[in-house]
């Protein structure tokens, strides 16, 4: 990777900030497509949400500024918003500063292949950080670490029902014996995913039967079609399970179509916006 597919601003993170020593603070992934950043309001309303469930004020124009960054930076990218409480306070966070916010674009392309998973790692569908797109990720990246040790791409993690719920950093979508979609959501635990309400949008344009409910592991190996939605891979499929195959063990008609149906939204709103001069400041 050459020094100009990142950028960083600022470069450097004070290493008494509250985000390095106790993962006080939350962030965004955001997908860049041709300069245009897809669904930045929806991320940004997002952010706002945990920023004020957490007591994190966050600075004016914050969006200016991400229009800023971006210019000059790779046309398709990863865009990173961080924001944490600050330096300094006590632990609950009084007397803190002010928050830091850092943002980094990574150059990417667009992600086209197929998923392994094993279940692994759990969450907790009732804790205060639930629903949260929280620092710390220490169970998914352990989650993760497992499921690779196991020769799986992905984890899928369970909430305390035992109901599989997400990926290690994607929403999932399963497509039971019927034809429906088994979406599950907040209620189980699930973070509220940008990339997943448009796939769901469209799902529902389309006429296909949605189902917002979490997925029982027995529910596994009666499905057609599994897949995970996330900014960066987009849609994602899963074509095996524990060792078991999905379906038929390769992605299936409501994957190619809500592929398709997503990338043609992707690709209408970044034209509209790339008109309009992408939303920036004057």
């Amino acid at each position: 990777m050459t020094p100009d597919e990142t950028r960083l601003d600022p470069p450097e993170i004070p290493a008494d900030d509250r985000g390095f020593l106790l993962g006080d603070g939350l962030f965004e992934t955001v997908r860049v497509y041709g300069g245009v950043p897809f669904r930045l309001e929806a991320h940004l309303n997002r952010l706002v949400e945990g920023a004020e469930r957490l007591g994190i004020p966050l600075p004016e124009a914050l969006e200016d500024r991400v229009h800023r960054f971006l210019r000059g930076g790779p046309p398709e990218a990863a865009l990173r918003i961080t924001v944490t409480r600050g330096r300094g306070g006590d632990l609950a966070g009084s007397d803190v500063a002010g928050p830091q916010v850092a943002l980094r674009a990574l150059a990417v392309r667009r992600w086209d292949g197929v998923l392994t998973a094993v279940l692994e790692g759990r969450l907790h569908e009732g804790a205060l950080s639930a629903r949260i797109k929280g620092l710390g990720y220490l169970e998914r990246i352990l989650a993760l670490r497992r499921a690779r040790e196991r020769d799986a791409d992905e984890a899928l993690l369970r909430n305390t029902r035992g109901e599989v719920v997400e990926g290690s950093v994607s929403n999932l979508l399963a497509v039971d014996s019927v034809g429906a979609i088994v979406a599950p959501g907040e209620e189980e635990g699930a973070l509220p995913g940008i990339t997943r309400d448009v796939v769901l949008d469209e799902a529902g344009r389309l006429g296909i039967t949605i189902h917002q409910r979490g997925l029982r592991p027995g529910e596994i190996r009666g499905l057609r079609e599994l897949f995970l939605t996330s900014s960066i891979r987009e849609l994602a499929p899963v074509v095996q399970v524990e060792g078991r195959r999905v379906g038929s063990g390769a992605p299936g008609p409501v994957y190619h179509r809500l592929r398709e149906a997503f990338r043609n939204v992707v690709a209408r709103e970044s034209a509209a916006k790339s008109r309009d001069g992408g939303g920036e400041p004057a």
